[in-house]
């Protein structure tokens, strides 16, 4: 099954038009404060069975765009005759790293063989996307059979008003290079991972 994880933010969102750099599945006609739905939009296919996971803290705002995602969600669905469920993580509003080791846990719970997994990492305090990136390796490394289909970040220019949506997916494949580098102790592995980038 698809899965798109995402976060509910803690501040109050506008919607914008997201402009796509770099991948063109995620150009969205609409506006939204959600770039997550810029990467519904683009990956849920008619007939589609998927699920969107959010992590949503105990504090009113987060509440409030859970809600707004879950309607836009539901709108995308319809638009695409795909089902798609959306269910809430619930976490505290907090930094406490057993809390947000809680958040890991509830999302790995969520993720199962043969799920194609997104992720949109632009909400959430400072160790969010970590948690994420987390999941997503999680996935990919221990279940059977799982797939990255493409992570994002949105991101607001605050004094021209411009969206901008990036697929970031590269980040954690590169990643995975390192990690395989590691273990297969190869010689030159800054050489290998500059002819990557080079690439």
């Amino acid at each position: 099954m698809k899965k798109f994880i995402c976060t509910a933010p803690y501040q109050t969102i506008k919607a914008y038009p997201y402009q796509s750099e770099g991948n063109d599945r995620l150009t969205y006609e609409g506006e939204t404060g959600y770039p997550v739905i810029c990467l519904l939009n683009g990956y849920l296919e008619t007939g589609d069975e998927a699920e969107v996971l959010v992590i949503t803290a105990d504090y009113e705002n987060a509440r409030m765009n859970y809600a707004q995602i879950e309607a836009e969600v539901e709108e995308i669905a319809r638009k695409k005759e795909a089902r798609c469920t959306v269910k809430m993580l619930e976490v505290p509003y907090s930094e406490k790293l057993d809390d947000q080791l809680a958040a890991f846990g509830k999302l790995i719970e969520d993720i199962h063989d043969d799920d194609i997994l997104y992720a949109c990492i632009t909400y959430g305090s400072k160790p969010t996307p970590l948690i994420e990136m987390m999941a997503l390796n999680y996935g990919y490394r221990v279940q059977k059979n799982v797939s990255i289909g493409c992570v994002v970040y949105g991101q607001l220019d605050f004094m021209t008003k411009e969206a901008r949506i990036y697929d970031v997916t590269s980040l954690f494949y590169m990643d995975e290079i390192v990690r395989t580098l590691a273990e297969s102790g190869a010689k030159n592995p800054l050489g290998l991972i500059q002819k990557l980038l080079e690439g």
